[in-house]
């Protein structure tokens, strides 16, 4: 879910977002939705370096999803069976694979080292 409008992200086992390089090429990209799981589909023309910082949207209200916490982070709302609230953050760094899930009770860290 967009932290901004609460718009959601998810369709099927995806999350959608609309990303951009660094050399200002636009695309969406449907990320898998498992915290330790970092693949993802994308148009094959659009291209990220190893270590390039890529700029999230949301593909509802165009806000950027860059966490205050972080500037290599981005931030998404996940709602649990329960409907309780949670913070997950993740890596904008291409090829860096770490994903954090935070709630007032826990913090659940997936790196992919």
């Amino acid at each position: 879910m967009c932290p901004h409008c609460r718009g959601y992200l998810k369709v099927g086992d995806c999350i959608v977002f609309k990303i951009r390089n660094t050399r200002r090429e636009k695309g969406l990209l449907m990320m898998h939705q498992e915290g330790d799981n970092y693949s993802g589909v994308k148009h094959p023309l659009f291209y990220s370096e190893e270590g390039e910082r890529i700029d999230f949207f949301c593909p509802i209200c165009m806000q950027s999803l860059d966490a205050s916490l972080d500037e290599n982070l981005v931030q998404v709302i996940m709602i649990d069976s329960s409907g309780y609230e949670q913070k997950i953050y993740f890596s904008r760094i291409a090829g860096e694979h770490s994903t954090y899930q935070v709630s007032s009770i826990d913090l659940i860290q997936y790196l992919d080292i």
